[in-house]
């Protein structure tokens, strides 16, 4: 596997090929696009059935990598799709892939179907590297005095956008930014946005944030990406 002399980006491309892999070896496939494309049918037909909050949250867990195929195309507003069988999941997964993967519905519909398990690697224990960013956390990052404490933060500093107010604009912007080792953020970008100027009072709010308590990994305050929604409401 090459690799870009990037410590986050050539964790993603590992974590990547090693779904891939993982999906070749259980269908039986020695073709990587076909892994791919079955992986894509299935990441946006499961978003496309979560409420967009949920979505949101799940797509926070995936690698980076995956994570950009995961969002593309979505429209939360069309969220989320009224189905709950199995048999109607796995049909519009076979739909999607019909012309590129050669998918036995049927004897799929006669399989049970267990939990999704990401692939772990069992080879013993694996260093940290600092500058890599984590998703999932032994112990996730918190902002300082709880939930509770940063609810009163955002109330207190978001200043509602009078281009919001007069157009009556609601709803919540999601905004993703990192929480470093040493409690600071970084990289605040917005994840999801509802217009009327909400977008950027949530970045700002949320680059104007004091030190969060750092997420840890092995009893070691690690980098962890964190999604937020932030909540416009007219009173």
């Amino acid at each position: 596997m090459a690799m870009t002399g990037l410590d986050t980006f050539d964790t993603t491309v590992q974590k990547s090929n090693i779904w891939l892999k993982e999906i070749m070896e259980e269908e039986g496939w020695d073709d990587r696009h076909r892994a791919y494309l079955a992986l894509r049918s299935v990441l946006h037909t499961l978003r496309d059935r979560l409420l967009p909050e949920e979505a949101v949250h799940l797509g926070a867990q995936l690698p980076m990598l995956i994570r950009g195929l995961y969002y593309e195309g979505w429209h939360p507003s069309g969220t989320p799709v009224r189905e709950k069988k199995k048999e109607e999941f796995l049909d519009h997964v076979c739909n999607a892939v019909q012309n590129d993967l050669d998918i036995d519905a049927e004897s799929t519909q006669d399989d049970e179907v267990g939990d999704f398990v990401a692939p772990i690697d069992e080879g013993g224990d694996v260093e940290i590297v600092e500058t890599e960013v984590f998703l999932v956390v032994e112990e996730a990052p918190s902002f300082p005095g709880g939930e509770e404490a940063l609810m009163t933060y955002l109330g207190n500093n978001i200043k509602y956008p009078q281009l919001a107010r007069e157009s009556n604009i609601q709803g919540i912007v999601y905004v993703s930014f990192i929480v470093e080792a040493n409690g600071s953020i970084s990289n605040v970008k917005l994840a999801r946005g509802i217009g009327g100027g909400c977008d950027d009072e949530a970045v700002r709010v949320v680059k104007d944030m004091p030190k969060w308590n750092p997420g840890k990994q092995r009893g070691k305050p690690v980098r962890v990406q964190f999604n937020l929604p932030v909540r416009f409401i007219l009173h």
